[in-house]
């Protein structure tokens, strides 16, 4: 709620596709360097990192940073990346 709240709904897609990109990812982390990460997404840099740093979704080391949620998203990732959208 805190995302949306300061984020808006811009938040919450960086935040869904940020851990789309944890999930095709090796190990499920990412580097974090939030330039290449806005890059990829067409974001702005900042707006990446704060998505990452202050809401403690994101479990960040140095390096790399994972989701906190675990099996329980993976899962429902997986669920829905067999699924078939029609536009």
């Amino acid at each position: 709620m805190s995302l949306r709240l300061k984020l808006d709904f811009a938040g919450c897609i960086v935040f869904w596709w940020i851990l789309e990109l944890l999930f095709d990812a090796n190990d499920y982390k990412l580097p974090t360097n939030y330039d290449a990460i806005g890059f990829v997404l067409n974001v702005e840099p900042a707006l990446i990192r704060s998505v990452i740093e202050d809401f403690w979704l994101f479990v960040v080391d140095e390096k790399r940073m994972q989701d906190v949620f675990g099996d329980e998203i993976e899962q429902e990732l997986i669920r829905n990346k067999s699924t078939k959208y029609e536009v």
